[in-house]
């Protein structure tokens, strides 16, 4: 079976972006760091870490989410595997007995 074209255009886009964005991040979370201006309000923008930082975790998030749900599920399976099960009896309630 062929790749649909919106597969493809997902693909390329991801691609194109991934470097864009992560420049950004780069550039906002040095800038976050190094001026104490840019770690506040701004009238006309509106609060400047998120456009710094959050907006492009949010960005690279979306556009590479195929690969974060899988790496969840792979996580997912793998500790479910990890955890350690009691193979003991089943607990039971103690009883009183009159007297």
């Amino acid at each position: 079976m062929l790749p649909s074209p919106v597969l493809r255009v997902r693909r390329d886009s991801a691609r194109l972006l991934t470097p864009w964005l992560l420049r950004w991040l780069a550039f906002g979370a040095v800038g976050a760091l190094l001026s104490p201006a840019l770690r506040g309000y701004n009238v006309y923008v509106g609060w400047l870490p998120f456009w710094l930082l959050a907006a492009p975790i949010v960005l690279l998030m979306l556009v590479h989410r195929d690969r974060l749900a899988a790496a969840l599920s792979v996580f997912l399976v793998r500790s479910r595997r990890r955890r350690i099960r009691f193979r003991g009896a089943q607990a039971r309630r103690a009883v009183r007995i009159a007297g």
